[in-house]
């Protein structure tokens, strides 16, 4: 059965005036600031560890990290594991007045602060947290955002999030057949996404009488359409001022099937 081990603690010249020492006793020097276990001794003023005797060991504090509790750790450069925000892809016109976003650190860093533009909001200082952040203006236009995370020895990592305001592409099927008809209200009523270019597909079911659809801004370029492995099909037949759902003003380009009633159609566009 394992003996108990007792902790004695005193200065040199009481330790050397024990005619015996406890084997299973360790012994604390405060003068000489060694340690011994019974008669063998473990460290000392003075006394520097190598690799086959023990005593004092000084870290270089640039290969440890010390945490708020007194945890000493292997350092490990500051580093973002994810940052984010819940503001989605909002469309041109909408406005966004504040977002949360939540960020994974690899450590809890000194300093953390958020910055867009010339607005620098300073974020409280962990590991994993998330915080709410309200815009001096509405914001309206795509902006990017950085977190920047510093350490005690003064490392800095970055990593941007952006919040993009986009333009709709719209596409259908309608029996309308004269570019009289194509208003701000007939392209709302086809399915809208929001992109940043014309390519892409989509997948209608026209009927007959059913012609299919497609609109995107003017600045997006001029569209070339694949339908069955064939270029062709479809042709501009009106520039206006659209006006989104959102309040945004912008010129369009709808283009129309050149055939009705093509059923199920898979369109390319390029």
């Amino acid at each position: 059965m394992p003996k108990d081990i007792t902790f004695y603690e005193g200065v040199q010249s009481g330790y050397d005036k024990l005619v015996s020492k406890d084997a299973n006793g360790i012994y604390f020097i405060s003068d000489t600031k060694s340690i011994y276990k019974g008669d063998t001794k473990y460290g000392g003023s003075g006394d520097i560890a190598t690799s086959t005797s023990a005593g004092i060991i000084k870290p270089n504090s640039e290969d440890f990290d010390i945490a708020a509790d007194g945890t000493l750790s292997l350092y490990k450069p500051m580093s973002i594991n994810s940052f984010s925000h819940n503001a989605g892809t909002l469309e041109l016109g909408a406005s966004l007045s504040s977002i949360t976003f939540t960020w994974n650190l690899n450590k809890a860093p000194n300093k953390l602060t958020l910055t867009a533009g010339e607005q620098t909001n300073t974020l409280s200082n962990t590991q994993t947290g998330d915080s709410l952040i309200s815009f001096d203006s509405p914001l309206k236009a795509t902006t990017s955002f950085t977190l920047t995370a510093q350490d005690s020895k003064n490392k800095i990592a970055t990593k941007t999030a952006s919040v993009q305001f986009l333009n709709g592409k719209y596409y259908g099927v309608s029996t309308v057949n004269t570019d009289g008809e194509i208003n701000d209200a007939f392209i709302k009523g086809l399915t809208k996404q929001l992109t940043t270019g014309r390519t892409g597909s989509f997948t209608v079911n026209a009927t007959a009488g059913q012609y299919i659809y497609f609109a995107i801004p003017s600045s997006f370029g001029v569209p070339v359409f694949n339908v069955g492995g064939f270029d062709g099909g479809f042709n501009k037949i009106k520039t206006f001022n659209f006006t989104n759902a959102s309040g945004h003003a912008e010129n369009y380009d709808v283009y129309k099937s050149t055939n009705a009633g093509l059923g199920s159609t898979t369109v390319v566009v390029k």
